[in-house]
């Protein structure tokens, strides 16, 4: 078996569950990933249905398959977002101090109130970094937003409730086609939007007041992985003198980084550009990006978390705590 050889499921998956975890496994196959805080809420999804469908006999059954869904799950898309990890991490500790004799009630209960707790402790931090993040604008700025991320078109949205309107001025991304759902979200709101093209950004970037991108994962060295553009338009707003913020929640600290260990970076097929034209269906063609690139700690302003707004230097100090 090599490393991107997913291991198999659980053999006693129940169907439901199973059916959710391919939702989110063959988005990826299409070049189309859901962000991980989504897949975080279908991986919940696919725990409280495995505990509801199960065939176990009995408590400690049911935590072993539910264990075994983590294990799977951790092991195919954990090892890209650790915020994956950290969170299963959170959702099955509970059941550690459930005794190896608890009924299987006992074990439905207990995971679908850690189920609960998590979702709406991870909506309180998405609600707190939004507000930060927004209480950092001020009305009639212009502000450039690279790819899609939910904390950034959160950040948008909360400014626009708090009655500021921006200019938003949106690459179209053409990585992960993450540019036009922003285009959407800040229209929604009623910002004032420029849409233009990836090649446009330096130029634009002289009438920013500020930048915005999302994270994939953060690290103990101050940097963060995010899609492949994010780092040139990290260079180039600190060579514009525009300050690069990155809203995101801690968990999405990748603790393998305190060992120096990050995360792998796998070359993807870009489906679009190959449909272009004919030639490029040659075989010695390659159409193809990584899949994440990382930016490092110095192209950094700041990260806007639910603890506020951190240097980089702090954020494996505060994830950890």
């Amino acid at each position: 078996m090599t490393e991107h050889t997913p291991p198999s499921y659980p053999p006693a998956l129940a169907p439901q569950a199973r059916a959710i975890i391919e939702s989110f496994e063959g988005a990826g196959v299409r070049g189309h990933p859901k962000g991980a805080s989504r897949t975080i809420q279908l991986i919940n999804a696919a725990l409280c249905a495995q505990a509801e469908h199960t065939l176990a006999g009995s408590g400690a059954e049911l935590i072993a398959e539910l264990r075994a869904l983590a294990t799977y799950v951790v092991a195919t898309r954990g090892r890209l977002s650790p915020a994956i990890g950290n969170a299963l991490a959170q959702v099955l500790s509970p059941l550690d101090s459930l005794e190896a004799a608890a009924s299987l009630e006992q074990a439905r209960a207990a995971i679908a109130q850690a189920v609960a707790t998590y979702q709406r402790q991870a909506e309180e931090h998405i609600r707190a970094v939004c507000t930060t993040g927004a209480n950092l604008l001020r009305d009639g700025q212009t502000v450039l937003a690279y790819d899609y991320s939910s904390t950034v078109v959160g950040v948008l949205a909360r400014a626009a409730e708090q009655g500021k309107r921006l200019h938003a001025i949106v690459p179209e991304s053409r990585a992960l086609n993450g540019g036009l759902p922003i285009v959407r979200a800040a229209l929604a709101a009623g910002h004032q939007v420029t849409y233009t093209v990836d090649a446009a950004i330096a130029r634009e970037l002289a009438h920013c007041d500020l930048a915005l991108a999302g994270a994939e994962s953060l690290t103990a060295t101050g940097g963060f992985w995010n899609t492949v553009g994010t780092h040139q338009l990290a260079i180039l707003a600190q060579y514009a003198h525009v300050p690069l913020y990155v809203p995101t929640e801690l968990i999405k600290f990748d603790p393998r980084s305190r060992v120096g260990i990050l995360r792998e970076v796998r070359r993807v097929p870009l489906a679009f550009l190959r449909e272009l034209d004919p030639a490029l269906d040659g075989a010695g063609v390659a159409v193809v990006r990584d899949d994440l690139e990382y930016t490092p700690a110095t192209l950094v302003a700041g990260y806007i978390t639910e603890r506020g707004v951190v240097a980089p230097a702090a954020v494996g100090q505060l994830a950890q705590a």
